[in-house]
C-alpha cells in the first residue's frame, strides 16, 4: 500500500500533468500568431507540454514516450492527412537503427556484468593505480575509478550500465569507513561522497566520446548526419570528441578530489585483493566477451572504409554473445535488463525530432534566436551554451535535449550562413553541452541512481557541478573553435 509520501508526490505530478496541459492548449490558441501551418501549431503546443512532463518528471520517461505517440498522432492530421497516416509518422523512429542499437547495447553491457568481467577491469585498475603497497591515498582510489570508465566506455555502451558497475564498487568501501546512509555529516569521510558522485558523472562525461559510448550518442549522431548530409562514422565521433573526454575526466577527478579530501590518510586495499581472488582467474566467458569486443573495435575503427553502419556492429556484438551452447549471454535471464524503455523514449524522440522539423516548429526557434543578430561561430555557440545550462536544469532526459536541440543547432547554423563543417561542429559541441547535467541529481540517469543512495547531498552535488560545468563550456568551447572544425 502507498504511504502518505507516495500519494502526494503522486498528487504533485498530477497537478504537474494539468499544468503541462493547460499550457500545451494556451500556446496551441496562441500559435497561429506565428504562421506556423495548422500541424506546426499543434506540434508547437505538443512541444510546450512535452518539456513540462519531462522537466517535472509527471510520468515517467516511458510513459511520456506512448502519450507523445498519441498526441504526435493527433497533431498530425488534416485534410490530406488521415489518422493512420499520423500515426505511421509518429513511429518512424522505430525503423530508424538507434532504437535497436540501444537494446543491442544494454544487452551486451548485461553478459559483461553478469560474467564479472567490468568488476575485474575496474578491480585491476584499482590495484595498478593504487600500487603495490597495503594502502593507497583516497585520491590514488578515486583516479582508478575515472581511469576504468576509458575501457569500460567501450565494453558497456551505456551510461546506466557503467553507473551500477561503479556503484558496486562505492558500497565495497562502505566496509572500510564504517558509516551508513543517514550518518550525521561529522561521521562521513568526504572521500565516500566523492565516490558516490563520481559514479553519476563519470559516465556523463565519457558517455559523449564516441558514437557508441552512449545511448544519446548515437541518437545524436543520427540526427546530424539526417541534418547535414554529412555521414558520422564512429571514428569519425572518437575524433571529434574522445580527447576533450578525457580532459573532462582529469578535472573531473581534480574537482572531486578537491572538493571532498578525505578525512583518513591511507586507504587499507584488502577489499580490492578480497574482490579478484574472489572473481578468480579469469574465465572462458569473460576471454569470449574480450575478442567479441575486440572484434567489434576493429570494425568500428575501418568504418569508413568498409562503412558498416557502428549501430549494426553493436547488433551484431549482442548476437555473438547470445549463441546457445558457445556464448555466455543468455536470453532468458539477460533480457529482463534490456533498457527498453530507454529504447522507446530514444525511437519516440526521433520520430517527434523529424515531425517538428518537418512542420516547422525548428524553424520557427531559429527564427527567433537569429533575433539576436548572431551569427559567427563563436557567438551561435555561446549560445547554445547558455540555452542548454537552463533547459538541463529541467529536461533530465540526455536524449530529450537532444532531439530538441541538435535539430535547432543545425537549422540555427544552416541560417547564419555557417560552412557545413562548422555546422557538424557546433551540433557535436551542442550535444557536449547537452550532457553537461551536473548542477542537480534530476539532470541525468546516472547522477539520479547515485543520489538514490544517500551519501550526498543537493549541495553536495551543487558544489561540484558548478566548476564543472563551467569546465565543459570552456575545455568543449575551446575546442569546438580551434580544433573541430578542422577535423569535420
Amino acid at each position: 500500500m502507498a504511504g502518505p509520501e507516495s500519494k502526494k508526490n503522486d498528487l504533485t505530478k498530477l497537478y504537474w500533468l494539468i499544468f503541462a496541459a493547460i499550457l500545451g492548449v494556451a500556446t496551441v490558441m496562441i500559435a497561429p500568431y506565428t504562421g506556423l501551418p495548422l500541424i506546426g501549431q499543434r506540434f508547437l503546443g505538443v512541444m510546450v507540454f512535452t518539456v513540462v512532463i519531462w522537466a517535472t518528471e509527471a510520468v515517467s520517461y516511458p510513459v511520456s514516450a506512448l502519450l507523445l505517440i498519441v498526441l504526435m498522432t493527433f497533431a498530425g492530421v488534416d485534410q490530406k492527412t488521415t489518422y493512420r497516416q499520423a500515426f505511421s509518422a509518429s513511429l518512424t523512429g522505430f525503423a530508424g537503427s538507434v532504437p535497436i542499437a540501444v537494446l543491442a547495447g544494454t544487452a551486451f553491457a548485461r553478459v559483461v556484468e553478469s560474467t564479472g568481467l567490468g568488476q575485474r577491469i575496474i578491480y585491476t585498475i584499482m590495484k595498478i593505480v593504487a600500487g603495490t603497497k597495503a594502502t593507497a591515498r583516497a585520491d590514488r582510489v578515486l583516479a582508478a575509478m575515472f581511469i576504468a570508465e576509458i575501457p569500460l566506455a567501450f565494453m558497456v555502451p551505456t551510461s546506466n550500465g557503467r553507473t551500477g558497475i561503479y556503484l558496486s564498487l562505492a558500497e565495497g568501501l562502505k566496509s572500510i569507513f564504517h558509516f551508513h546512509p543517514g550518518d550525521s555529516h561529522e561521521n562521513i569521510n568526504p572521500f565516500q561522497k566523492a565516490a558516490y558522485i563520481a559514479c553519476g558523472i563519470i559516465p556523463a562525461i565519457m558517455g559523449g566520446a564516441f558514437l557508441t559510448a552512449g545511448e544519446a550518442t548515437l541518437l545524436a549522431g543520427r540526427l546530424i548526419e539526417e541534418g547535414t548530409k554529412v555521414p558520422q562514422y564512429w571514428t569519425n565521433t572518437a575524433t571529434y570528441l574522445f580527447l576533450p573526454s578525457l580532459l573532462m575526466l582529469a578535472v573531473g577527478w581534480f574537482i572531486l578530489k578537491r572538493a571532498f579530501p578525505s578525512n583518513v590518510d591511507n586507504i587499507p586495499l584488502d577489499f580490492i585483493n578480497n574482490k579478484l581472488d574472489e572473481l578468480g582467474s579469469v574465465t572462458r566467458n569473460e576471454k569470449y566477451v574480450l575478442i567479441a569486443l575486440f572484434g567489434a573495435i576493429v570494425l568500428w575503427l575501418t568504418d569508413q572504409i568498409h562503412h558498416f553502419p557502428a549501430e549494426c556492429i553493436l547488433v551484431l556484438l549482442a548476437v555473438v554473445c547470445f549463441i546457445p551452447g558457445v556464448s555466455p549471454g543468455n536470453w532468458k535471464r539477460d533480457s529482463k535488463f534490456i533498457a527498453w524503455g530507454a529504447a522507446l523514449v530514444i525511437a519516440v524522440a526521433t520520430s517527434f525530432s523529424t515531425l517538428l522539423v518537418k512542420y516547422g516548429v525548428i524553424k520557427l526557434l531559429a527564427d527567433w534566436i537569429a533575433r539576436f543578430g548572431v551569427t559567427s561561430f563563436v557567438g551561435l555557440m555561446l549560445l547554445m551554451a547558455v540555452a542548454m545550462i537552463f533547459m538541463r536544469l529541467g529536461v533530465a532526459s540526455i536524449g530529450g535535449a537532444t532531439a530538441l536541440f541538435i535539430p535547432l543547432s543545425i537549422v540555427i547554423g544552416q541560417d547564419a550562413g555557417l560552412t557545413v563543417s562548422q555546422i557538424v561542429a557546433l551540433a557535436w559541441v551542442t550535444y557536449a553541452f547537452c550532457r553537461a547535467g551536473y548542477l542537480l541529481p534530476q539532470q541525468g540517469a546516472p547522477l539520479i541512481t547515485s543520489y538514490d543512495y544517500n551519501f550526498f547531498s543537493r549541495v553536495d552535488l551543487f558544489q561540484v557541478g558548478v566548476p564543472l560545468t563551467l569546465a565543459t563550456l570552456v575545455i568543449y568551447g575551446l575546442w569546438a573553435i580551434f580544433v573541430l572544425p578542422s577535423l569535420v
